[in-house]
């Protein structure tokens, strides 16, 4: 889906619409709509100058160097090192991992960019931190759910600095794909959540999510905390 809805964008069509079916049977492959921000498909596009088994190939190995990139930042304060290369290697086997290697999906690329941001965070090294999260929510906008800790915690300079990333970001992709392609992503996304999105338990733990990251950050239990609590939570219900 990820080459031809790029490919398509790039031709001209709108992959948000049925039209990129019809688009996908011309390749032989099969599509439907798109429901990815336009930044995600501006940033796999130059892959579509490839063929379609050397764009995988190298999407593949790509996966393969951040989940290892990825495995080994989380695993770095394990001693011994026989240990730590045990865990690495659990990640490497366990199964939604190779599931999502088998089918090319983005959460590998997800889950390296979520691990520079706490590791970045850690070091005091914000720029990096910030930029690796607006990337990552302009690519799956799930992952703004993480400023919600960052809201909590008082971190105001790292969530403008995020939202500022975002910003950029939406207007490079609606600069170069058009004012049409995006409008048409909005309503894609409308029409695939809200009653059709929160009853799929595959999706996401709303309530786990919301705990996770809000009570176990040490609210005081003020009524400024418990606003940006629901303010926040709001705003993840409607992403």
């Amino acid at each position: 889906d990820y080459y031809t809805w790029a490919l398509a964008a790039r031709e001209g069509i709108n992959p948000y619409t049925p039209s990129v079916v019809a688009f996908a049977k011309q390749l032989g492959l099969k599509a439907m709509p798109s429901n990815y921000p336009p930044f995600f498909l501006l940033v796999f596009e130059p892959l579509t100058y490839l063929s379609l088994n050397t764009a995988f190939q190298v999407w593949f190995g790509l996966n393969i160097i951040l989940l290892l990139a990825a495995s080994v930042m989380m695993t770095a304060r394990i001693r011994p090192l026989g240990i730590r290369l045990f865990f690495v290697a659990m990640v490497l086997l366990y199964g939604p991992t190779t599931d999502n290697l088998y089918w090319g999906q983005t959460q590998i690329l997800l889950l390296f960019l979520i691990v520079v941001v706490l590791k970045a965070e850690r070091r005091g090294w914000n720029r990096v931190s910030g930029t690796a999260l607006a990337a990552a929510i302009l690519i799956k906008l799930f992952p703004a759910v993480i400023l919600g800790y960052f809201a909590v915690t008082r971190r105001w300079l790292f969530v403008c600095g995020t939202l500022i990333g975002v910003f950029i970001g939406s207007l490079l992709g609606l600069y170069t794909l058009g004012p049409v392609l995006n409008v048409a992503f909005v309503h894609q996304l409308l029409a695939t959540a809200g009653e059709r999105f929160f009853p799929n338990a595959l999706d996401v733990s709303i309530g786990a999510v919301i705990y996770r990251v809000f009570w176990l950050a040490g609210l005081n239990g003020g009524a400024g905390d418990y606003a940006i609590v629901v303010i926040s939570s709001l705003a993840m219900l409607g992403i």
